[in-house]
């Protein structure tokens, strides 16, 4: 399990930052990752970082939709896929079934 970065340690790992420690010195230190003390002691290191975390959700939300409608679509036109998708959720459920 990882370490979760308290606000007494995220403080400290910023004043620790202003004295002029390095960010893998605080690492060490405290035993977060390098990318976690640079994450609480660089405001541009966040701000890049909850940027590419909007940008990923949109992105995997959009495939999730495109997926949905594609599955959809070759489920109603494509009757050997249907018979293999019938099959393994036969399967699937036997197995959860068994217990296996």
């Amino acid at each position: 399990m990882m370490n979760r970065a308290d606000k007494e340690t995220r403080d400290k790992m910023k004043e620790m930052r202003e004295s002029g420690i390095t960010i893998n010195e605080i690492s060490k230190i405290l035993g977060f990752s390098t990318s976690t003390v640079q994450y609480h002691t660089s405001e541009r290191q966040k701000q890049n970082t909850l940027k590419r975390v909007i940008a990923n959700s949109k992105i995997w939300d959009g495939r999730k939709d495109y997926m949905k409608k594609y599955m959809n679509t070759r489920y109603n036109n494509d009757e050997e896929f249907r018979e293999r998708m019938k099959k393994h959720a036969r399967e699937s459920w036997h197995r959860r079934k068994n217990g296996s």
